[in-house]
């Protein structure tokens, strides 16, 4: 299980644009998306979401085809990064 703690620790090596690109996948479930939002390419998205779970040791989201949805830790991850 992760925690608040688990992620305290190691959030300070998380940029502030991984956890904007992070909310806002998780905000439209979907990385295409989301890199719409941002203007960024979807591989770029991509790449900050797995940088950012490699990161933090944990998987953020269960990719379903075309559909992003939360793990247990990226739920947590959202209620963290709002209290940011």
């Amino acid at each position: 299980m992760v925690t608040f703690e688990n992620f305290d620790s190691r959030i300070r090596v998380v940029e502030l644009r991984q956890l904007k690109t992070f909310q806002t996948v998780a905000r439209f479930s979907s990385f295409n998306r989301a890199a719409k939002e941002l203007n960024y390419a979807q591989s770029t998205v991509s790449a900050q979401i797995r940088l950012l779970e490699e990161e933090l040791g944990v998987q953020l989201f269960d990719r379903l085809g075309r559909k992003a949805e939360l793990t247990e830790a990226g739920k947590q991850l959202v209620e963290y990064s709002r209290m940011m």
